[in-house]
C-alpha cells in the first residue's frame, strides 16, 4: 500500500511540477526565433524548409537537481498548391526532452497548416499539430536529508497521453500576429497500477504574439531596422506572464537585442544569419527572488536553412 501511494505522488508531482514550469519554459527569450516550436501555424510559412535544433538551460546555480534543461530539434516545410497561387500548405514536426530532476518529459509532435495569401502582403495560416507526451520520475534523483528511502529511490513510473496544439498566424516581410494553444485534450492523467482516480488535468495554456519591423533610415533606405515583439502567455489559474523583446538588426545579417519579462528577468540576445545557417543566443539575469539561488539562464538555436521551395517574391515570415 505504502508502494502505491508513492506511485501516486510521484506521478502527481512529475505532473504538476510540468504545469508550474511549463509556462516558463515555453515562453522562451527568442520566442520570435521558436516560430514553429510554439506555432504549428507557422510550418511552411518561410520559402525554404527549416531545420531548427537548440536548448535552454534554466535557474543555474541551484545545483543539478533544481535546474531545468530543455532542448529540442524541429522540422517544416513549405509545399506548393499546384494551379493555385494564393494557397500554399505546410508540414513538419518537433521532438522536445526537457528534465526537472527528478522529473522529466518528452513531447514528439506532427504538423499540418494551411496558408491562404489575403492580400499582397499578408498571408494567414490555420495549424494543428498532433503527437505524445509522456511524463516520468526516477526515485533515484530525489535528495535526502538524511538516509535515503528504499521505496521512494526504487521509483520509476511515468505516463504518456496523447495530446493537440492548435494556432493561427498572420505574416508578412514586416510584421507577423500569432495565437495558439497547448495542451488542447486537457487529459486526465490516470493513477498507476492501473487504476482509474483522476488525478489531474493538463492545463491549456494560451499564447498571444505578434512584432513589426521597423526601417531606422528615410524611405526604408538604412541597413539598419529595430524590430520590437511581445508575447504574452495565460493559463487558467496563473497569472499572465509578458515578454518584451527588441532587436537591432544589420543588413538582416547580424542583430543585437534585450528583452524583459515582467517580474522575472531581463536577458541580452545576440544573433547572425549567414549564407544558409543562424544562429541565435540570450542570456537571462534573474530579477525575481531566485535571484539569491540563481542568477541566469542560457538559450541556444542553430537554425539550418535548406534550398528555396517557393518563390522568394512571395510573403515569408517577418522574424529577421
Amino acid at each position: 500500500m505504502k508502494r502505491f501511494l508513492i506511485i501516486i505522488l510521484g506521478i502527481t508531482l512529475a505532473i504538476n511540477a510540468n504545469e508550474l514550469v511549463a509556462q516558463q519554459l515555453l515562453h522562451r527569450t527568442q520566442f520570435m526565433l521558436h516560430d514553429f516550436l510554439l506555432n504549428p501555424a507557422a510550418a511552411g510559412s518561410r520559402p525554404r524548409a527549416i531545420i531548427q535544433t537548440g536548448k535552454r538551460s534554466q535557474w543555474l546555480g541551484l545545483g543539478n537537481n533544481d535546474q531545468i534543461d530543455n532542448a529540442f530539434v524541429s522540422f517544416h516545410s513549405p509545399i506548393e498548391a499546384k494551379g493555385n497561387r494564393k494557397v500554399h500548405h505546410g508540414m513538419g514536426m518537433h521532438v522536445v526532452n526537457e528534465v526537472y530532476k527528478p522529473f522529466s518529459g518528452q513531447r514528439m509532435m506532427m504538423a499540418y497548416s494551411y496558408h491562404y495569401l489575403l492580400t499582397k502582403d499578408l498571408t494567414v495560416s490555420l495549424g494543428v499539430a498532433a503527437g505524445i507526451n509522456q511524463y516520468r520520475v526516477n526515485g533515484n534523483a530525489f535528495l535526502f536529508a538524511d538516509n535515503p528511502d528504499p521505496v521512494i529511490t526504487g521509483l520509476a513510473t511515468g505516463t504518456i497521453h496523447p495530446d493537440m496544439q492548435v494556432g493561427i498566424l498572420g505574416y508578412s516581410k514586416k510584421y507577423f500576429f500569432s495565437f495558439n494553444t497547448f495542451q488542447v485534450l486537457k487529459n486526465k492523467v490516470n493513477g498507476a497500477g492501473g487504476g482509474e482516480s483522476d488525478l489531474t488535468r493538463l492545463r491549456r495554456h494560451f499564447f498571444f504574439s505578434g512584432g513589426r519591423k521597423f526601417s531606422t533610415g528615410p524611405h526604408g533606405q538604412s541597413l539598419w531596422s529595430v524590430f520590437p515583439s511581445a508575447m504574452i502567455t495565460y493559463a487558467p489559474g496563473s497569472p499572465l506572464v509578458i515578454n518584451l523583446n527588441i532587436r537591432y538588426i544589420y543588413d538582416d545579417k547580424f542583430w543585437l537585442g534585450l528583452s524583459f519579462r515582467l517580474q522575472d528577468a531581463a536577458a541580452a540576445m545576440i544573433g547572425f544569419n549567414i549564407w544558409r545557417l543562424g544562429v541565435g543566443y540570450s542570456y537571462d539575469y534573474t530579477l525575481s527572488q531566485l535571484r539569491d539561488y540563481s542568477n541566469n539562464s542560457h538559450e541556444l538555436i542553430l537554425e539550418f536553412r535548406l534550398k528555396d521551395v517557393r518563390e522568394k517574391n512571395k510573403p515569408c515570415h517577418a522574424y529577421y
